[in-house]
């Protein structure tokens, strides 16, 4: 539960610090960019197969115009936070896997 104080100084107060403390980690945060790993963008075999699916229902041509850019680039802006929630998605479905944390056990099992 968080208490919030009465005082209109205090609050104010309260939200100048915070709001600058968010901003000395925004600029943290920008500064790991200059650090970022070059990225590439892929289009994955099943996005290409979903497509030509879907084309193929609506009547359409196929286009064979995907992006096929073998170059690695630096990011223009690094998303940190997405960045790490991905890594941490990542880390999870390797360590459900290795340990069957999902699996449901069958009717004999129980």
């Amino acid at each position: 539960e968080k208490s919030i104080s009465l005082n209109l100084s205090e609050r104010l107060s309260k939200r100048k610090t915070d709001e600058i403390k968010n901003n000395a980690l925004n600029d943290i945060y920008d500064s790991f960019s200059d650090k970022s790993y070059p990225e590439q963008n892929i289009v994955l075999n099943i996005v290409q197969e979903q497509n030509a699916k879907s084309l193929k229902a609506r009547g359409e041509a196929e286009v064979q115009d995907f992006d096929q850019n073998k170059t690695f680039k630096v990011p223009e802006n690094l998303d940190i936070r997405l960045t790490e929630s991905l890594r941490i998605v990542s880390d999870w479905i390797l360590l459900r896997d290795a340990t069957d944390l999902s699996i449901k056990p069958s009717a004999t099992e129980i």
